[in-house]
């Protein structure tokens, strides 16, 4: 297999690089790839990789040759295990919800790292990141899973947010 080397890129500005370049970039949300290979008969220059993907929601599998395969699914990474490159870091059996954006607060210092006692969520980490966006995290509890057996979307995080803020007001102007 031809030498992977991993790269970490955050997550918004891949996604502000697709938007500049969306005319020749195919994008596909709510699809899980499950499966890919490198044929070591072909050049680095030709489309080596084969990648199969799941749409979760029909369940249809489909696959794409590429010159490259990105692996930009956290740190429990099926493209990473798969290509055999390990994971350097801690690791925890918590499950968090998170949302970047850029939003607006009536917090005190609302550009410094924190944690905030919320009377819903438990702890509620707070921390600015680049260009002025923000990353809003809390424990994916029970409670929440109970509370939304269909799964939890954008929105619902969006409101959960609101909500473990309080007393604090917060508003999302763009969410990543």
């Amino acid at each position: 297999m031809y030498g992977i080397t991993s790269t970490l890129i955050p997550r918004r500005r891949s996604y502000r690089s697709y938007q500049r370049n969306q005319r020749s970039l195919s994008y596909h949300q709510g699809v899980e790839c499950i499966d890919f290979e490198c044929d070591d008969a072909m050049s680095l220059d030709e489309y080596f990789v084969t990648s199969t993907f799941l749409n979760r929601t029909t369940e249809d599998t489909f696959q794409l040759k590429s010159k490259y395969l990105i692996g930009a699914d956290g740190g429990r990474s099926f493209v990473r295990r798969h290509a055999g490159i390990p994971f350097e870091g801690d690791t925890s059996e918590d499950q968090w919800i998170r949302i970047d954006g850029i939003a607006e607060t009536d917090m005190p210092i609302a550009r410094a790292y924190g944690a905030i006692e919320s009377e819903t969520h438990g702890n509620v980490l707070w921390a600015p990141l680049n260009h002025g966006a923000t990353r809003i995290g809390y424990a994916y509890s029970a409670n929440i899973a109970l509370k939304y057996p269909d799964g939890v979307t954008q929105e619902v995080v969006v409101q959960e947010v609101i909500t473990s803020m309080k007393p604090f007001k917060v508003k999302f102007k763009e969410v990543y």
